[in-house]
């Protein structure tokens, strides 16, 4: 028995190895089959169709798998297995002969991306999480809310959170590329809550970044709040941020971590704002109601940002598409708003926020209380002209789900005319501004946006002298810059990613000229043209679950074209003035700036984050006044005024004080070296002056602090306390007989705390309370006669103290019933509850003082004292 089942089997072989020779020879001599195209060209599906058709050939295929792709072939005769290998190269598509019929399938990945928008109420929400416990791999969203993950395929659970929201879990099958969307809840308060456990908030807390100095700029907070008059102001409230001073109270202008006013760079999708002031810098050039998301590195500021080395605050419009027609707005004491949602079918959406600004009606008010009330204070900015205009769009196109381009302009105007500031000028501004980005995802690791743009800003005054008519004429001047950048994100893995990228920028400055004088003859100054680049790379790298680092730096460079170079000697006197043609490299800078984040997770809620970054500023704003004149021009750095550089180290701590992470708290130390940073020597001229670089001095600067934040954020309860301890000193040569000396806004200690709390559905209460130590100021110790004419005696600089800057304000909002589409709230308020007349300038009182009796009295200038409002706002 055993023997025949043995014979049988020696037969059945070699049947079998015959079978199997000429099956796999009959695969191969299909393959090998010549055929012939009827076209040249066409879609993979129609190639697909036509083969299918032919005799012997067979595919077995679902059409949503071929992707919708033309095909252009060299000729129409082929063999199969070449032709097969033509169609499917750089497709999606693989194919396979078996059992007589070629399969088509998709192409397996090694790894597919996990991608999408995290949102709020319809709003991308930076700074979100998405977490992937089973690969312990996750990303947090960036300014524009975008998230994205590159992960093997495979079945996940996936958690999508931010703080003050509820979690939202998802269970994903990823063999391809997937894109989703999510629209995250706020958390709701009740019994029976689910607590989520340590573990899991470990994990997610993982994903917080190693960049230091930042904050996100809360808008909708900064809507809640009392402010002058009733209108938002966004630079304001960047002021109530710890390591942000200011040497006036009341003006826009603002100093980061000891920077001078002209080291930061305010950025509007990527718009250079050279004037970020209306009406001398008592309210903001920003229209808030154009602003979507702000962000404000004041510490290790990026690589992929140049130009400035204190801080730059990046401000984005909207990146989501308007689905409704509405409208929005608002009016008050100071201005109006008007605001414009349009949709332009489902990919496309225009936006339109305009302001009119009228000031001089709360100064009018103001003149009339001085006018009727004797006893009311002479010292008081009541009389003014003043007002101002400004208009922001953007349009938003969603070309695909890969490309996302957006087109910003900006336009904003200015007339301010000042009895009691400077009497004989009448100010007039106007900035124009226009950017075109464009995102683009090339494949499931490399991420691009693209930037042009242009930034032009033209300023004059009119000079009249009033007691001599024969004396007047216009001061014009300005700075015109056109740009374009590039930003790559290539993801390597879930711990790895490479940021890298470069930028070109031409500079146009126009120092100054008049016209239409009477009494003097005009004057034009030279107009400067320079160009600015700048190449970076960074790397991010997770070491550990624990540690994190992020270094790289980036190589600026900036070159002065054509025009005259002025050589001195070493007393400033000047030699020789070189010539050089239109296009004629004059001088240029290279500098490396490297950068180094360090971040490491103490606990599950803890946080230590060190840095250290140096940056290079090759511009340089000639301003010896504490408002925003339009006197105040920018000039390029060159031989004599050398490019200013600072080095920075911070140290912070990061923490939450509750598990649901509503409650943080941060602390922040920072050591600031700057050097050849710039001043004015004494009685320094600087009108219409060629050779500024004779009354410009340099040297070095250093600032130190320490900054404290506690933030509660909630559906009812919203607040923040900040305090900063700080010091800056300017040592420069040639000023303060060579001894070091504090700025006007070195205010050692600054307190801010800001509070809303909603009473119910309709009410809600907000109040905001500010301390500072007083600024710095130089003020005369005596007088002097020369010819007989009476001068004020100075000793050193900035040597005496103001008093200290208290101001609280109060607002109740009550918001009109829930209507199908109006909806409304009033806002009343007292701005400066507690009346003090917080110092603007410090003069010599005329009206008290005599030269016989030299008794040196000096009165405040201050800018308002208890001040109610009523505003109003809408949406439709």
């Amino acid at each position: 028995m055993r023997k025949s089942i043995f014979i049988k089997g020696l037969l059945v072989l070699p049947c079998l190895f015959a079978f199997t020779f000429l099956f796999a020879q009959n695969q191969e001599n299909l393959l090998e089959k010549t055929v012939y195209l009827s076209q040249k060209e066409g879609s993979l599906l129609y190639f697909v169709k036509y083969l299918n058709e032919l005799p012997d050939i067979h595919f077995f295929y679902d059409e949503s798998v071929v992707p919708d792709q033309t095909i252009r072939l060299r000729h129409k005769k082929w063999k199969l297995k070449v032709l097969l290998a033509k169609l499917f190269k750089n497709t999606t598509v693989e194919h396979e002969y078996l059992s007589g019929q070629i399969i088509l399938r998709k192409k397996k990945k090694s790894k597919v991306i996990l991608s999408g928008t995290i949102k709020v109420d319809g709003e991308q929400l930076p700074g979100a999480t998405v977490y992937v416990p089973e690969l312990n791999i996750g990303s947090a969203t960036d300014a524009n809310g975008y998230y994205s993950l590159l992960l093997p395929p495979g079945r996940y659970r996936s958690v999508f959170s931010f703080i003050g929201h509820e979690r939202e879990n998802r269970t994903l099958l990823l063999n391809d590329d997937t894109s989703m969307d999510i629209n995250l809840n706020p958390s709701i308060n009740s019994l029976g809550e689910v607590v989520v456990s340590a573990p899991q908030k470990t994990q997610v807390e993982l994903l917080k970044t190693a960049q230091t100095g930042v904050h996100k700029v809360d808008i909708k907070q900064l809507k809640r709040l009392p402010t002058l008059g009733g209108a938002m102001d966004i630079l304001k409230g960047m002021q109530t941020l710890p390591g942000v001073q200011n040497a006036t109270p009341g003006i826009t202008n603002f100093s980061v971590r000891g920077g001078t006013y002209d080291q930061n760079l305010v950025l509007l999708d990527g718009i250079p704002v050279y004037n970020t002031a209306h009406s001398l810098g008592f309210f903001s050039a920003i229209n808030p109601d154009a602003i979507d998301q702000v962000t404000l590195y004041k510490g290790n500021i990026p690589a992929r940002y140049g130009g400035r080395i204190s801080s730059i605050a990046d401000m984005q419009t909207s990146n989501r598409l308007v689905k409704k027609f509405n409208l929005e707005g608002g009016v008050n004491f100071t201005n109006s708003q008007l605001s414009l949602n349009i949709p332009l079918g489902k990919k496309a959406s225009l936006r339109i926020s305009g302001r009119l600004g009228y000031p001089e009606v709360a100064t009018g008010l103001l003149g009339l209380i001085y006018f009727f009330r004797r006893d009311a204070v002479r010292n008081q900015v009541v009389y003014t002209e003043s007002n101002y205009a400004d208009l922001v769009t953007s349009l938003l196109v969603n070309v695909s789900d890969k490309d996302q381009i957006k087109i910003t302009s900006l336009y904003s105007q200015d007339v301010f005319f000042g009895r009691e500031i400077i009497s004989d000028r009448k100010f007039f501004w106007q900035s124009m501004g226009a950017s075109i980005n464009w995102r683009h995802q090339f494949n499931e690791s490399l991420q691009g946006s693209f930037n042009l743009h242009y930034s032009n800003f033209d300023k004059k005054y009119r000079f009249q002298n009033f007691t001599d008519r024969s004396l007047a004429y216009e001061w014009l001047g300005g700075i015109q810059q056109i740009g374009g950048k590039m930003d790559f994100t290539y993801q390597v893995s879930s711990r790895s990613s490479f940021n890298f990228g470069a930028d070109l920028t031409k500079h146009l400055f126009r120092p100054g000229k008049t016209e239409n004088s009477r009494g003097i003859n005009d004057t034009t100054l030279d107009n400067y043209h320079a160009l600015e680049s700048g190449l970076y790379f960074m790397h991010q790298l997770e070491l550990n679950p624990k540690l994190r680092i992020n270094y790289g730096a980036r190589i600026s460079g900036f070159y002065n074209i054509g025009g005259n170079k002025y050589v001195y000697d070493e007393a400033q006197n000047l030699t020789e003035t070189q010539r050089f043609g239109t296009g004629q490299l004059m001088d240029s800078f290279f500098a490396l700036e490297p950068r180094l984040n360090v971040h490491y997770q103490l606990t599950p809620n803890s946080t230590l984050k060190a840095a250290y970054s140096r940056n290079y500023q090759y511009l340089f704003q000639v301003n010896n006044s504490t408002v925003q004149l339009p006197s105040n021009i920018w000039l390029p750095a060159n031989d004599n005024i050398k490019p200013r550089f600072a080095d920075q180290f911070s140290l912070g701590y990061f923490t939450t004080l509750d598990k649901k992470g509503k409650l943080e708290f941060s602390a922040e130390a920072y050591a600031h070296f700057m050097h050849r940073v710039t001043d004015y020597r004494d009685n320094a001229h600087l009108f219409l002056n060629d050779n500024l670089a004779t009354e410009i001095r340099t040297g070095t600067g250093q600032a130190y602090g320490l900054e404290l934040m506690l933030r509660k954020k909630g559906k009812k309860f919203n607040g923040a306390i900040s305090y900063t301890l700080s010091k800056v000193a300017f040592n420069i040569p040639g000023i303060n007989q060579g001894e070091s000396y504090a700025p006007r806004y070195d205010r050692p200690h600054n307190l801010s705390m800001n509070v809303s709390y909603e009473l119910g559905r309709r009410w809600r209460i907000s109040s905001t309370f500010t301390y500072m130590s007083g600024s710095n100021v130089t003020l005369p110790v005596g007088l002097i006669v020369v010819n007989n004419r009476l001068y004020n005696y100075f000793t050193k600089r900035n040597a005496f103290r103001l008093p200290y800057f208290m101001q609280w304000d109060i607002a109740i909002t009550l918001k009109s019933r829930q209507r199908k589409r109006w909806q409304g709230e009033w806002t009343f308020g007292v701005t400066n509850v507690l009346n003090r007349r917080n110092p603007l300038a410090v003069f010599r009182d005329q009206q008290y003082y005599s030269p016989v009796d030299n008794n040196g009295r000096f009165a405040n200038m201050f800018l308002f004292g208890w001040m109610p409002y009523v505003s109003y706002r809408f949406k439709f």
